[in-house]
């Protein structure tokens, strides 16, 4: 299991971390870019009616 660091132990309440992260979102932005995304890239979600239930049919898109 990993240990989890909670946000109190910096931010008193949920104001105080929301004016922080108002603030330095940039700055961070900068500093940690995120060129691709961390999902899985996938196509369209289909969506399957057919049953009595509604069902997503999803599927991987290989960019290889």
């Amino acid at each position: 299991k990993q240990d989890r660091v909670s946000v109190w132990k910096y931010f008193c309440d949920q104001t105080c971390m929301h004016d922080f992260i108002y603030k330095h979102i940039e700055q961070f932005v900068q500093l940690h870019p995120r060129p691709e995304a961390l999902e899985t890239p996938i196509e369209d979600p289909v969506k399957d009616t057919s049953n009595y239930y509604t069902m997503w049919n999803i599927k991987e898109v290989d960019n290889a």
